[in-house]
């Protein structure tokens, strides 16, 4: 979802630039820009999303990976973890 989001975000900035060119007067040029920079700072809110939730997946792999080696020394099936 939020990589489609960006995406779309990305097209509507490319949209955006494009109109800046053919805007008649240096008001509507501003307010293009701000709507781009608006766009921007969206587009950067959801990679920072993306980015957090990568970080949270790899945390819970890491705690799993930790439990499973746990239950392994518990069990007292298989060797010790290598670092135990």
């Amino acid at each position: 979802m939020a990589y489609r989001t960006s995406s779309q975000r990305f097209n509507d900035i490319q949209v955006l630039l494009n109109r800046v060119n053919t805007a008649p007067d240096a008001k509507d040029i501003a307010d293009l820009q701000a709507r781009i920079q608006a766009e921007q700072v969206m587009m950067q809110n959801e990679a920072n999303k993306l980015q957090a939730l990568a970080l949270l997946m790899a945390a819970q792999r890491d705690l799993q990976d930790q439990q499973a080696k746990e239950i392994r020394m518990n069990s007292g099936k298989g060797p010790m973890p290598k670092g135990w």
